[in-house]
């Protein structure tokens, strides 16, 4: 009887697992593919975005630490650091602000990378911003595509696919095994 009421919990717990679990992984992968597409249309069409002459009026590396508490006591989980980039442009004599150097610029967990965009770009500086013509608003400094644009959509497959992953091969793992454990009952 005992073995009995934990099979049916561990039952139950698998249930929820397998028909829960892969929800909230497939529309986490499903947003962030979004996102992460059309960050990636946006870096593909910069490529063709007019010029305008801009300056940069803040540079500074942003630093941001993740904390977690527990039993009382905080801990430190993460820390991240990322160049914070703003410039000014004029278009058809209305100034614009924009603070994106590149397409996919979300920072790293050490500081040299947020560092070297600072160094590339100080206080003051004279720029070529690029600008959505169609958005004047949307603005870049580093046009096209960058590496790090792909995080997102990589981010979202890996999501989406565990998601799949989990919806399909779980359910079959739980049939087998429960034909195994019920050859065993009928063995006794």
């Amino acid at each position: 009887m005992r073995m009995e009421l934990n099979t049916r919990s561990t039952s139950r717990l698998g249930t929820v697992v397998m028909y829960v679990l892969p929800w909230p992984c497939l529309l986490i992968g499903v947003v962030t593919l979004f996102f992460g597409f059309r960050g990636v249309r946006a870096a593909r069409a910069s490529t063709a975005w007019p010029m305008s002459e801009g300056a940069i009026t803040s540079s500074e590396v942003k630093k941001s630490t993740n904390r977690r508490t527990s039993g009382g006591r905080t801990y430190r989980t993460s820390t991240t650091y990322r160049a914070d980039v703003k410039y000014s442009y004029s278009i058809d004599g209305k100034s614009h602000v924009g603070d994106r150097v590149a397409f996919g610029d979300y920072g790293s967990s050490t500081p040299s990378r947020a560092r070297g965009i600072v160094a590339k770009y100080p206080l003051g500086t004279k720029v070529d911003v690029f600008y959505d013509p169609s958005s004047p608003n949307e603005s870049v400094l580093e046009p096209g595509m960058k590496i790090q644009a792909l995080f997102l959509p990589a981010f979202g497959v890996a999501f989406a696919l565990a998601g799949v992953g989990v919806l399909i091969f779980l359910p079959r793992a739980a049939r087998k095994a429960d034909r195994k454990r019920q050859e065993a009952l009928e063995a006794d």
